[in-house]
């Protein structure tokens, strides 16, 4: 199967295209610029597009192509010094979709899959969490301008589908974790690599995760699998609390967590005087998410254990043997 990755410089986007590669397909990358393209592997095509947006030219990088795997995007960006947030978000994210997605059609491509966010669900806040969570039946509701165009890409590709014969999935991932993770499983990873006490023994929060490896996997089931046409996923491959990550991470880093328990109220205020609020909200806060329907639905199952998964993360990190890149 040939098939184009966007935003395969990513650290989703990169993973992909070897899962693509070692499973025998044929993988277009599309590239921003060829210095985005220099830590792709050599075996697969690139192909130079330019930033995202309605006006991108797909013509070229879908020929021949029988599936999309669309993944860039304009992401969460904590100091947004644009004017209008929204409007770009829109104008990248919903309107580059939809012209991807228009394209793709015009070219014949038979699958497109399409990988959204599990904010476009919620942010967790308000959540009965002795419940399932959040599941492809929710009526949507986003809390912020990165998931509400999320949201609208995706009515806008299933209304595409709809007058042709592309068929779409819809990825609503969590948050992944895996070797290189960016962010704050990057900080947090660095904070416990110190082997220094870290306050974050007492949050017993519930947040559903999915593993790099286990997510390219997923993708590229939904290329061809005829139970994914049409369908709309929120796959997860496991629900931990903020401590119980922190333990795990620490096995891969070979270091024992020092863990202090200190009550929420108090991490809560120091952590806004030290203007780290939000962050700490992402590390409290709850966010469950219910797989039941992708796996039912593919009979798909992760093939890398979180544990497994998390320990590899640890030790990407402390560069050990083990580690996967």
């Amino acid at each position: 199967m040939r098939v184009l990755v966007t935003g395969a410089s990513g650290y989703v986007g990169n993973r992909v295209c070897r899962v693509l590669i070692d499973s025998g397909h044929d993988v277009i990358a599309s590239i921003r610029s060829q210095e985005d393209g220099d830590n792709i592997r050599a075996t697969v095509d690139k192909i130079e597009v330019g930033d995202i947006e309605p006006e991108t030219d797909w013509t070229e990088a879908l020929k021949n192509v029988d599936g999309v795997i669309h993944l860039a995007a304009r992401a969460h960006i904590l100091k947004d010094i644009h004017p209008d947030p929204l409007a770009e978000f829109r104008r990248i994210n919903c309107e580059g979709t939809q012209s991807l997605a228009s394209a793709a059609v015009t070219a014949g491509v038979k699958r497109f899959v399409f990988v959204s966010s599990i904010g476009v669900n919620g942010d967790g806040q308000g959540m009965n969490y002795s419940g399932t969570g959040y599941s492809e039946k929710d009526e949507p509701a986003p809390k912020e301008p990165y998931a509400l165009s999320k949201l609208e890409a995706e009515m806008a590709l299933r209304h595409i589908c709809t007058k042709s014969e592309m068929t779409y999935t819809i990825i609503r991932p969590p948050l992944v974790y895996g070797p290189g993770a960016p962010g704050n499983f990057r900080s947090l990873t660095g904070l416990l690599s110190k082997g220094i006490p870290v306050p974050l023994g007492a949050i017993h929060n519930r947040r559903s995760l999915i593993g790099l490896n286990n997510l390219a996997d997923l993708l590229m089931i939904c290329l061809d699998h005829h139970a994914a046409a049409d369908e709309t996923f929120t796959p997860a491959d496991c629900c931990i609390s903020t401590t119980e990550l922190c333990s795990n991470i620490s096995v891969g880093l070979s270091r024992k967590p020092w863990l202090m328990p200190i009550p929420i109220p108090l991490l809560k205020l120091l952590a806004s005087l030290l203007g780290k609020g939000k962050t700490l909200e992402k590390l409290c806060g709850s966010l469950v998410v219910n797989p039941t329907h992708v796996l039912d639905k593919l009979g798909w199952n992760p093939k890398t254990p979180f544990e497994v998964g998390l320990k590899e993360m640890g030790a990407a990190y402390a560069g050990r043997p083990g580690s996967k890149p």
